[in-house]
Formats: structure tokens, C-alpha cells, sequence
């Protein structure tokens, strides 16, 4: 996991075995855009992180955005009915 120029690059697993380290790294960067691009595996926990980051920083009234989305991943959140704003990397 690293950060540059606000843009968090989420680890290859994002599960509940992964979420509070993932989690204290979101909360201490709060970034704006999140690259999904190593991201392989998420669970309900992992796209409950993402919708926690979209909430806090909705509450700061800044952006949010996911790119390099997954197919897989991408699956996952329209099985949720859920959608985040994209930008292109």
C-alpha cells in the first residue's frame, strides 16, 4: 500500500482478515482516489471500507473516486447495486 499525489493503491486482498490495517491506513490518508488496479480479492468487509472512506469524506465534502477497477471487483459492486464515481487513472 502506498500513497501518491492522494491516490491510495488498495493491496492485492481486501478481506476481513485484511481490514483493520487497510482500514487504519484509509483513515489516515483519507484519500480521494483509490487505484484498485492490484486488487484481486474483496469481501463484504473490503466494500465496506470503500463505502466508510466515501461516507468520511463525504461528511468533509470532498470527492471520491475509484479507478482501475477489477472486473471482478466491478461485478461484486453492481451485485450490491452499488456505484462510485470513476476517473480515469
Amino acid at each position: 500500500m502506498s500513497s501518491e499525489d492522494n491516490v491510495f493503491f488498495m493491496p492485492s486482498s481486501v478481506t476481513i482478515y485484511d481490514a483493520v490495517e487497510v482500514y487504519k491506513d484509509l483513515m489516515v490518508s483519507l484519500p480521494e482516489c483509490i487505484s484498485l488496479k492490484e486488487t484481486q480479492e474483496v469481501d463484504t468487509c473490503g466494500i465496506q471500507l470503500l463505502l466508510c472512506v466515501q461516507k468520511e469524506l463525504k461528511s468533509l465534502g470532498r470527492p471520491f473516486y475509484l479507478i482501475d477497477i477489477q472486473p471482478d471487483i466491478a461485478h461484486k459492486l453492481k451485485l450490491f447495486s452499488l456505484s462510485f464515481s470513476q476517473q480515469e487513472a
